[in-house]
């Protein structure tokens, strides 16, 4: 919960920082600019709290108890990281102006009213999701409709968060990749020990 409020107190760190004349950057790639804005892509932006969740019950209640603490310690992980990044390398993505009173539009507008438009490189949503997808595949291992519903529900997830417009493609590919090296930091650490020439000494 205190690593999940840091959130929040940095949001209005920055806020306090954009009202006093700092301009955060723009990360943006060419295909960003074609890419639309659709209403209806709230409702897999809304379900990766679902997908949270459910991992985190499903792991809590797995028979090895590793995992669910080795998601954790990611998710603490990926928040303290990125918390760094968006104090010193602020981004921004500018919101287009939606209307309506459609669901999906009060949706949308709800998460914006909830959600400053900075703090986006990289994306937490698509961190925590791909923490999701991993720790998940490595459960549903051999069970093919599993993995592939798995994996559908993590690139639905990843698109949403720019057709909602609330990241830029370099905001999904640098958190796959900070995510990526949290993810198998357990296994590169144990493999360099392995093949170190203190341990080597000591065998």
């Amino acid at each position: 919960i205190a690593v999940t409020s840091g959130y929040f107190f940095i949001n209005l760190f920055n806020d306090y920082r954009m009202s006093n004349g700092l301009m955060p950057s723009i990360l943006i790639f060419e295909i960003d600019r074609y890419i639309p804005f659709i209403e209806f892509a709230v409702l897999p932006y809304i379900s990766w709290y679902f997908y949270v969740a459910f991992t985190i019950i499903y792991l809590l209640f797995s028979k090895n108890s590793k995992d669910y603490f080795r998601f954790m310690y990611s998710m603490i992980a990926g928040a303290l990281i990125s918390y760094v990044i968006f104090v010193l390398y602020p981004t921004h993505v500018p919101r287009p102006d939606i209307y309506g009173n459609d669901i999906f539009t009060r949706l949308t507008l709800a998460i914006y009213n909830a959600d400053a438009p900075y703090n986006c490189f990289p994306s937490m949503h698509v961190l925590y999701a791909f923490f999701c997808f991993m720790f998940l595949n490595k459960k549903f291992a051999g069970k093919v409709f599993l993995l592939f519903i798995n994996s559908v529900l993590f690139v639905v997830i990843c698109l949403s968060t720019v057709f909602t417009k609330q990241h830029y493609t370099p905001d999904i590919l640098g958190s796959i990749i900070i995510g990526f090296l949290i993810y198998y930091f357990p296994y590169i650490a144990r493999r360099v020990r392995r093949h170190s020439p203190v341990t080597s000494r000591r065998k």
